[in-house]
Parts: structure tokens; sequence; C-alpha cells
């Protein structure tokens, strides 16, 4: 093995190390919070999921957290809360870019997420998630769906993100 090849698998090896120990630390922090498998009839969360799919105009507003092996959704102004596999979950892809928003106008067109369930049975088509963040950690996401492929304007993702904090910030008290 050439030498520049050694190096290129042992940086490889680290970045591996590196994400592992990043994700250890997330799961930590939305454990330390205590948030995973509580009431979902909290009028708190669940006025602002009201709010976020009013504000953006679309079908419902979500508020899940991620564990290491879950997606445990706390509101959802259409009804549905609970926990489901953290790889169904759209928000799941949200949280691995903390300081971006996930913006996917038709998920029946996304590499990543055209064989979803929900894709698939026709129950979200449109996702906007921004990560909620704690300490650092991307503990979940505030998100909203819709059955119809649609946009999101600047101001509709702006109010998102500043929903999103005020999720956070009520999670870390």
């Amino acid at each position: 093995m050439k030498e520049h090849e050694r190096l290129e698998q042992v940086a490889k090896e680290f970045i591996e190390e590196a994400n592992i120990l990043a994700e250890r630390l997330r799961v930590n922090k939305v454990r330390s919070l205590n948030i995973m498998n509580t009431s979902t009839k909290e009028k708190l969360y669940n006025d602002i999921a009201f709010v976020t799919a009013q504000v953006c105009n679309k079908e419902a507003g979500i508020i899940t957290f991620i564990d290491d092996k879950f997606a445990f959704i706390k509101a959802n102004s259409n009804g549905a809360c609970g926990i489901e596999p953290r790889e169904n979950s759209f928000c799941n892809i949200a949280i691995e870019t903390p300081d971006q928003p996930l913006v996917v106008e038709d998920a029946r067109k996304d590499d990543r997420l055209v064989s979803n369930p929900k894709v698939l049975a026709g129950d979200v088509i449109f996702y906007a998630g921004v990560p909620m963040v704690c300490d650092g950690q991307a503990i979940g996401a505030l998100c909203v769906v819709d059955k119809q492929p649609s946009k999101i304007t600047d101001t509709q993702l702006e109010a998102l993100k500043k929903l999103a904090d005020i999720v956070a910030t009520l999670v870390a008290k």
C-alpha cells in the first residue's frame, strides 16, 4: 500500500470514529432532556405545532425528537403522535445538518425519501424541517408537511427557525 493510500485510510477511519462520537454526544443530550416518550397532550407543544402549520400554510406542523433508535412525535397539529422507527422519519435526515433546514418540495423525486413508507402511502410529499438544537446538539426537528408538492417562502422558513428555537429553549428548561 502506498503512503498516500495508507494516509487516506487512516483519515477515513478517523472521520468514521468522529462521526460515531458525535452521534453518541447527540443521543446523550436527547436522553439528558428526558423528552422521549413523554405526554403528547401538553398544550404548549401542540399549540406550537398548530401555529407552525398555520404560519407555513401546510397540512401539519410536527415536533419530533430523535434518539438512537426512535423518532418521538411529541406534537402534531393533525393529531397522530407517538413513536416510529428513526429510519422512517424525515426529521432523521434534517438533524444531519443542525445548522441548515431541510426542504423537500416533492419527496417522490428525492432519492433519500422515495421509498419511505409515508411517501409510498401518499401521506407526506412536501417536507420542511428545521433542527432543534440544544447545547450544539440536534435533538430533533420542527417541521411542516403536506400531501401535495409545495414550496415554502423565506419568511415562512425564518418563522419555522424561530419556532424551532423556542421549542429547543422550552425543552432545555
